[in-house]
C-alpha cells in the first residue's frame, strides 16, 4: 500500500473509531455472526494506528540514514575508491593478475589469429575499393585540369 493510500486508510480507521465511540460505546455488536465488544474493536484499531505511527517513524529514520549514506558515498567513498583504483593499477600494472586481489579485472588483449587478421585486411581493402578512397600519396599523383563546366542558360 502506498503512503498516500495508507494515510487515507488511517483516516478511515480514525473515523471508524470516532463513530463507534459515539454510537456504540460500551455495547456488544455482531460481526460475522459473532458477538464482539465495541471496546475490544476500538482497542485493536487503536493498537493498529499506534503500530502504523511507529512504522512511519522508523521509515522516516531509515530515509534519513539512507540519505546520509548516499551523501557519504558520493562525497568521500567514491572519490577515495577512484584514487585507490588508480594507485593499485599504477603499482601493479593494468595487466597484472594481482589486481584480482583488489576486486579488479586485469586488462587483457584478445589475440587474433593470422586468419582473422587476413580477413580484416581483405575487408578493409574491399571497403577502400568500394568507396574509391585513396591515401595522401595517391591523391598527390592525381593531376589535371578540372572538367569544364557549362554556364547555365539565362532564364527568360
Amino acid at each position: 500500500m502506498s503512503r498516500i493510500a495508507s494515510k487515507l486508510f488511517m483516516g478511515v480507521i480514525q473515523q471508524m473509531i470516532a463513530g463507534l465511540q459515539k454510537h456504540f460505546a460500551g455495547q456488544t455488536i455482531m460481526l460475522a455472526g459473532k458477538p464482539v465488544k465495541v471496546d475490544d474493536v476500538i482497542t485493536k484499531l487503536n493498537s493498529f494506528t499506534t503500530q502504523d505511527a511507529a512504522t512511519e517513524a522508523a521509515r522516516q529514520a531509515w530515509l534519513v540514514q539512507a540519505d546520509a549514506q548516499d551523501a557519504l558515498q558520493s562525497t568521500q567513498i567514491d572519490p577515495q575508491l577512484v584514487l585507490l583504483h588508480a594507485f593499485v593499477v599504477n603499482q601493479f600494472g593494468a595487466t597484472n593478475g594481482a589486481l584480482a586481489d583488489f576486486g579488479m579485472k586485469p586488462r587483457t588483449t584478445k589475440q587474433r589469429t593470422s586468419a582473422q587478421k587476413a580477413e580484416t585486411a581483405q575487408k578493409a581493402a574491399a571497403t577502400r575499393t568500394a568507396r574509391h578512397t585513396v591515401g595522401p600519396r595517391q591523391k598527390a599523383q592525381i593531376h589535371g585540369a578540372p572538367a569544364p563546366t557549362t554556364p547555365d542558360a539565362p532564364k527568360k
